[in-house]
């Protein structure tokens, strides 16, 4: 009865995944989000990109910063005149984005705040064949290793051919500007974020997977 229990469990899970067919947001892809605006009234410094994982402190400052959670990091600043305000700096692709791929319900990724104070954060695409933009829901993120999974959804389902997909990328914005730290950004300060789980951290839910499955035989 348990080995039925758990063929029930795995062919659940590969059928859960067939069934959402998002298109997950890879390192290759997010290593090419280097192209930075801001919002008006603002000021941006530099937008720094980062290979990792890393456990190296990215960006200046105290060890506070690291190391990032994700594989691919993202380092800037925002200030500007409008103390109190909301600010964001959106994040996008630079060049082709050249990916393959058909009948997409729309594009996921994994994402994370870094920082000590709360940011939001946001997952877009523009796809012309299916109106333009897409973007996730804005998700705010407590300091220092805040994740949530983000899905910006196609019009339809299986919709989405990822060729026809002219740009993509990430929004950080800081609600607040001027408020009280660590609880969300000063005046003028620094995001820290990382974008794409560590393979270690999915082999490792497989392994638990695993183990319980023999457990499971065990008892059987």
């Amino acid at each position: 009865m348990k080995r039925i229990l758990l063929l029930g469990l795995v062919v659940g899970l590969f059928a859960g995944q067939a069934s959402a067919a998002l298109w997950e947001l890879d390192k290759t892809t997010a290593l090419g989000f280097t192209t930075s605006s801001v919002t008006t009234g603002f000021l941006a410094s530099p937008l720094s990109v980062y290979d990792g994982p890393s456990t190296k402190i990215f960006g200046p400052g105290p060890a506070l910063y690291g190391p990032m959670v994700g594989q691919v990091g993202f380092y800037g600043g925002l200030s500007g005149d409008i103390v109190g305000g909301t600010a964001t700096m959106e994040i996008s692709f630079t060049g082709a984005l050249a990916l393959v791929g058909n009948d997409y319900d729309g594009i996921a990724g994994s994402v994370a705040n870094d920082n000590q104070s709360k940011w939001s954060l946001q997952l877009f695409y523009v796809d012309p064949t299916d109106g333009g933009e897409r973007a996730s829901a804005w998700v705010e993120l407590n300091g220092l290793g805040g994740t949530a999974s983000l899905t910006a959804p196609a019009t339809g389902v299986g919709v989405l051919d990822l060729p026809n997909i002219t740009n993509m990328g990430l929004r950080i914005q800081g609600n607040n500007m001027g408020g009280t730290q660590p609880a969300y950004p000063s005046y003028s300060d620094d995001f820290h974020a990382s974008v794409v789980p560590v393979p270690g951290a999915i082999l490792l839910g497989f392994l638990g997977l695993g183990a319980a499955g023999l457990k499971l035989r065990r008892y059987a």
